[in-house]
């Protein structure tokens, strides 16, 4: 918004001061009685809350629990968490409680406790552990207990929440505590199971013992396996001799030693000396032969028997029987020798078992160790945890006995002596300040919503275009006097004045450029163009110039009947063509004949006219055509002005297509036409490039106008006192 525009509604303002300041008053008026008979003052009073930076040090160990008001420079926004506590509905709720049964408000607690909720602020200034706690309520005695009460609340809110802490850490230190001396004594309960069913206390005596072990076994066994090689060397030698393997050479002794069978053997060997000679004698069938036989078989089966239950296998194996003495000796050697043999091997079988044992026992003493030295480790580990959690113990002990509070009250409550803006002065001030703005926007809004120029000034800077000047608004009444169309030769009279400097400006913007041809237009039809645009050629025929004024309004022709003009047979519209039908005709016209179109006013005016009569419902074929155009720049020749009376342009394009033949065009329009109605009536001249001159504007009979004309009046009636009948017109 520019400078223009700023001032215009700062004018405005100003000239709605009256309006603005009773609105001011009727606010005031309001806000008193607002603040006398329904306003409630509002007092406040506030507590500080230091939260302190207290952690305990530990007597004995770290309880590893932190401080639960720590603050959060320490990473954890924990005094925004103290604030969230205050503004806590249990907080509310304990607050409410005292604060009811003291003032025996008869609130219902759900509402009280939103009270209190709502009148209480809490706060907490940057880069502090400061708590602001405001109350605020219409009576300062109130205001002051709920910010105490909400401080002793708080504080013994904190208070309990410490020893419940404590109290939640001894206790989970006894159930630790518990486990842990648990865990401890079947730790011990295992590594005494361990040692016992390993027969060992030190396992590295008994490694070494096993190896000492080991180490004479082996060569007990080495010893023994080789009297065994011996043995068996020997044995191999003896049984290649006699041709028989050990188990025979067994056997045979085994027999021999048996009397049955050596009875038998002596009486088998008689009977078969006595069928040898029977045989020599007799056949094989013989009775004799016969007999003997059997008792030969049977002595057989006896022995057999004696055989089968002494080494149980059948008499019948070759080499059963041993009758020779050395052969006897070297098969008691043989057996000998396979019975130690057989003995050495059953001790090298023992002594491997043995051996084998140790060796696993060995292997196993590693793992034993490292399972003993985990055990023993972890008895270690457990030791450390119970002597800790005791020491743990022994500190909360201590701490329960000695808690310390880390809410202070660095600053207690004081009964409020004034109330907090606004009090009742200031809320009435408020109002009036209501009022006087409510005025001046709607000053602001009458000004931005106001269609219409309020000044010519503000037409100018709207539309770009210059306001040659203003004419006060003329009754009709006054028309109708003798000589009434021509008001500016009123010899004094602001009516006067105003014609005056239009004449002027015309003929600074137009005459001076040689710009004779000018077209006057208006805005809308009720502004009496007309009269004005005559009074305009009078004025300049005042000044010596030459002027004709031509009605080139077709439709509605009005300046005939202001100069009582009625021979319509000299007409405009028969003029262009009669033109026309001339340059058809002889290709030239006898501008002579003009004479007879123009009308002049009398004597006392001296005005050319050129009148037009006819209602054309379709003018184009005049305004569009090539003879009007010759005959305005014929007439621009013969006279100074040239002025076209024109429709105007809100109802018909006729003005813009008239004002094109003309060297610019002026607009007539009163001061409270629309803004939208000028700008598009410069809008289209604009479009079709015809130069706008000016506006001149009609004033409604404004006071300032009224003391001009007075004061004109007095001054004139001074200077010639004689001219009374002047004076007074």
């Amino acid at each position: 918004m520019d400078n223009f525009i700023l001032k215009k509604i700062f004018d405005n303002i100003v000239k709605n001061m009256r309006m603005i300041l009773i609105l001011a008053v009727i606010g005031a008026a309001i806000g008193t009685l607002y603040a006398t008979l329904i306003y409630k003052p509002i007092y406040e009073s506030t507590v500080k809350i230091l939260v302190g930076d207290e952690h305990q040090v530990p007597f004995v160990t770290d309880l590893n629990t932190q401080n639960p008001l720590m603050l959060s420079s320490r990473g954890n926004n924990l005094i925004f968490t103290q604030m969230q506590v205050l503004k806590s509905t249990e907080l509310s709720k304990k607050v409410w409680k005292s604060i009811k049964q003291k003032y025996k408000f008869e609130t219902n607690d759900r509402m009280g406790e939103k009270f209190i909720q709502e009148s209480v602020t809490i706060v907490n200034p940057i880069r502090t552990n400061i708590i602001e706690i405001t109350a605020r309520w219409t009576k300062p005695e109130v205001a002051q207990d709920v910010a105490s009460e909400y401080a002793k609340v708080y504080k013994n809110f904190n208070e309990t929440k410490l020893k419940r802490r404590v109290l939640n850490n001894k206790n989970a230190i006894n159930i630790q505590l518990d486990n842990a001396q648990n865990n401890l004594s079947k730790i011990r309960e295992g590594i005494k199971e361990f040692r016992e069913s390993n027969l060992s206390v030190d396992l590295k005596a008994e490694a070494e013992n096993i190896v000492g072990q080991l180490s004479d076994l082996e060569n007990r066994y080495y010893e023994i396996m080789s009297v065994a090689g011996g043995e068996a060397s020997r044995i191999n030698t003896i049984s290649k001799r006699l041709g028989i393997s050990p188990e025979h050479a067994v056997n045979s002794i085994a027999l021999g030693h048996n009397s049955n069978i050596i009875t038998l053997q002596s009486k088998l060997e008689r009977l078969e000396e006595e069928i040898a000679d029977l045989r020599s004698k007799y056949t094989e069938l013989h009775p004799s032969v016969v007999s003997l036989r059997a008792r030969i078989d049977q002595v057989k089966a006896l022995i057999d028997k004696q055989v089968q239950q002494t080494i149980g296998i059948n008499s019948s194996q070759p080499d059963i029987y041993i009758s020779d003495p050395l052969r006897t000796d070297m098969i008691q050697s043989l057996a000998i020798s396979e019975s130690s043999y057989k003995s050495l091997q059953a001790q090298s079988r023992s002594l491997r078992n043995a051996i084998k044992s140790l060796k696993n026992k060995q292997r196993s003493i590693p793992g034993k160790q490292l399972t003993l030295a985990n055990l023993v480790q972890e008895e270690n580990n457990w030791i450390n945890i119970v002597d800790k959690l005791k020491n743990k113990l022994i500190e909360s002990q201590i701490r329960e006995s000695e808690i310390i509070n880390n809410i202070n009250i660095i600053e207690h409550p004081q009964k409020a002596e004034h109330p907090v803006f606004p009090s009742r002065l200031q809320l009435a001030l408020i109002f009036a300040l209501l009022g006087s703005m409510i005025g001046v926007i709607s000053s602001v809004m009458e000004y931005l919503m106001k269609n219409v120029y309020e000044s010519p000034e503000e037409l100018e800077h709207d539309l770009k275009v210059s306001h040659l000047g203003s004419i006060p608004w003329i009754s009709r009444d006054r028309f109708s006097e003798d000589n009434g169309l021509i008001i500016s030769d009123d010899f004094v009279s602001v009516h006067s004045l105003s014609y005056q400097k239009i004449v002027s400006a015309l003929n600074l913007r137009a005459f001076d450029d040689d710009k004779k041809i000018v077209s006057f237009t208006s805005t809308e039809p009720s502004k009496l163009r007309s009269g004005i645009l005559i009074n305009i050629a009078y004025s300049l025929r005042k000044t010596g110039q030459s002027v004709i004024v031509v009605d080139a309004d077709f439709r509605t022709p009005t300046i005939h009947k202001e100069f009582g003009f009625l021979d319509s047979k000299f007409s405009l519209s028969s003029l262009i063509n009669k033109i026309a039908k001339s340059k058809r005709a002889n290709n030239d016209f006898n501008w002579r004949d003009l004479e007879y179109y123009i009308k002049r006013t009398d004597e006392i005016y001296d005005i050319s006219i050129l009148s037009n009569y006819d209602n054309v419902m379709n003018p184009n074929e005049y305004i569009h055509s090539r003879e009007f155009k010759l005959l305005i720049l014929k007439l621009s020749e013969m006279y100074d002005w040239v002025l076209l009376d024109l429709p105007p342009v809100s109802a018909v394009m006729d003005a813009v297509a008239t004002g094109i033949n003309s060297n610019g065009v002026v607009i007539i329009s009163g001061i409270n036409t629309t803004k939208n109605t000028f700008r598009n009536t410069v809008k289209q001249f604009n479009t079709y490039k015809v130069p706008v001159l000016g506006v001149i504007t009609r004033e409604p009979d404004f006071k300032d106008i009224k003391i001009s004309s007075e004061y004109l009046k007095q001054i004139i009636s001074n200077v010639m006192p004689y001219n009374s009948n002047t004076i007074k017109r």
